[in-house]
């Protein structure tokens, strides 16, 4: 088991590479964490800054709302912008609807990778990111801005004299 989770670890790192994050630390652990281990951080240093959270489970059943609640938990010491889980049996519905309220409420996006999609990695790296940007258009689907929300938009569209006069 243990040999299993660290090249679940691993595979995190190999992930984080594939969409060209940086990493920051394994294993993260401290007052910032309250006590609670982070198997990987992940930065992102692109037009924004943006921090990955990467947890691996290797358990033989689907991931639960609790391991999920711990890992938004932590995610508000570490500033953290993405939490992706690695479940190797899926996400049970509880735990996904948790996600998608937690998403809906906050900046935070979370994703979920199984078996199925880590084994069609060496394959198909290409799977990830369709895989991740299906998960990204669920999270943008919690974060719509309606009448609600005090946002006005403007029906007016940016001409392209308006581009010119801000060059």
């Amino acid at each position: 088991n243990y040999e299993l989770g660290v090249a679940l670890e691993v595979l995190a790192i190999k992930i984080g590479r594939l969409l060209s994050l940086d990493y920051t630390a394994w294993r993260a652990r401290g007052r910032n964490t309250s006590g609670n281990e982070v198997d990987v951080v992940m930065d992102s240093v692109g037009l924004t800054f943006q921090r990955w959270q990467i947890q691996c489970k290797n358990t033989k059943s689907k991931l639960s709302i609790d391991e999920v609640t711990r890992e938004v938990g932590i995610s508000r010491r570490l500033k953290t912008d993405v939490i992706l889980i690695i479940g190797r049996e899926g996400v049970t519905s509880d735990a996904r609807r948790f996600a998608d309220i937690t998403m809906s409420d906050e900046n935070l996006t979370i994703v979920f990778l199984d078996d199925q999609d880590i084994m069609r990695l060496d394959q198909s790296p290409e799977h990830l990111i369709t895989k991740l940007q299906g998960e990204a258009r669920r999270a943008k689907s919690f974060k719509r801005l309606g009448d609600g929300q005090m946002v006005e938009v403007s029906e007016r569209m940016v001409s392209e004299e308006d581009e010119e006069e801000v060059e």
